[in-house]
């Protein structure tokens, strides 16, 4: 086994649809803790130390920015335009400050739980904007 000394993650999603129909694509990250002799990632689970890839709706491995510091986002919001055009926006809740200098906007779930926004694994559009902005920030898709 050796050691990971770099930030990954274990990336799993999956789908779900709330009572009153919106379906949701679910994010978890596990962090990787070690890599086998034959450098497959290792997370910790229920049972142990596993291979990323045996985690339910494993999807991906990514590396990760290691968090500094964090920001609240003051009024700053997230626009996600669903795939059947609907729009639906909820507040940012902080703004997480990576040591590659990049930020990394946060969202609460009804839970409470504080979690990046998942922008680029979203299936339709979003902005993220201030209201009092007099210039929207560009779309991504």
């Amino acid at each position: 086994m050796i050691p990971n000394t770099q930030p990954y993650v274990a990336i799993s999603q999956y789908e779900s649809t709330t009572p009153d129909g919106v379906r949701h694509v679910n994010h978890f990250e596990d962090p990787v803790v070690a890599w086998d002799d034959e450098g497959y990632p290792l997370v910790v689970s229920q049972q142990g130390l596993c291979r990323a890839s045996d985690l339910p709706h494993f999807s991906m491995l990514s590396k990760v920015s290691r968090p500094i510091g964090a920001l609240p986002a003051d009024g700053w919001r997230v626009e996600h335009t669903n795939e059947d055009g609907t729009i639906w926006s909820e507040p940012l809740v902080g703004w997480l400050i990576n040591a590659d200098g990049t930020l990394s906007p946060l969202e609460s779930d009804d839970q409470g739980r504080v979690h990046d926004v998942y922008l680029e694994y979203d299936r339709g559009a979003y902005r993220i904007y201030h209201p009092d902005s007099e210039r929207p920030l560009p779309t991504g898709k």
